[in-house]
């Protein structure tokens, strides 16, 4: 299965929801990357990561991940068991 990235925007709160869905692997999460940086940069309120529909991750997506968690304004939500797993082991 593919990645899909869908960007959702919340006139509202101003918020840029990102929602991942199918597997990540090393192509997929430097895509990701590249468009996290986009929307991160033109962002004013917060970026909301979107994983519940997230099925497969390696390494290099869960690497990803964290360094997207680590940036200010930048929430996980929707992370299952094995993405936790990942992201745990990776900082």
């Amino acid at each position: 299965m593919a990645i899909r990235i869908t960007q959702v925007y919340s006139p509202e709160s101003s918020d840029v929801q990102l929602r991942i869905e199918g597997s990540m692997n090393s192509t997929d999460a430097d895509l990701c990357a590249h468009i996290c940086r986009g929307v991160l940069e033109k962002a004013v309120g917060r970026v909301i990561i979107q994983l519940e529909n997230l099925v497969f991750l390696n390494q290099q997506g869960a690497d990803i991940l964290c360094w997207m968690k680590r940036q200010p304004n930048v929430k996980l939500e929707g992370c299952g068991p094995f993405t936790n797993h990942m992201l745990e082991l990776c900082g």
